[in-house]
């Protein structure tokens, strides 16, 4: 459980982001991250 999936407190750090992003998509609906 995310529990600061409300706010973003690093977006000056848009590789880690995009990868809290992925990992979080991945946990969603595997392979979906991967559709493109």
């Amino acid at each position: 459980i995310i529990r600061d999936a409300g706010h973003i407190p690093c977006v000056e750090q848009p590789e880690a982001l995009v990868a809290l992003i992925r990992s979080f998509i991945a946990s969603l609906a595997p392979g979906a991250e991967t559709h493109g």
